[in-house]
């Protein structure tokens, strides 16, 4: 998800992403994730939106692991891991 934090301290979710890591590769191929294994390349879209950010307000990327509305949930006791240092985020700003 996409949130603005403003400087008032309320938060809004501007826009939300999926992907299901199994599909990293097409919606159509299946690709199991092996348990152990180091690192995933994985890439996504969030659903586009224009949005105008406030003054003052802080952009913020909510990572989780599953979406109870959107999303099948992992087995009880899957562990997940992102690395921040090797991840990034591209935002596209119009003036």
């Amino acid at each position: 998800m996409l949130v603005d934090y403003r400087a008032d301290g309320t938060r809004r979710i501007i826009t939300r992403g999926w992907i299901d890591p199994q599909n990293r590769h097409s919606i159509w191929l299946t690709t199991p994730i092996r348990p152990g294994r180091q690192q995933y390349e994985i890439d996504f879209d969030l659903m586009p939106h224009d949005y105008e950010f406030q003054a003052g307000s802080r952009i913020g990327l909510v990572v989780m692991s599953t979406d109870r509305l959107f999303t099948l949930r992992p087995p009880a006791g899957t562990k997940l891991m992102l690395d921040t240092r090797d991840s990034s985020a591209y935002l596209p700003i119009v003036e």
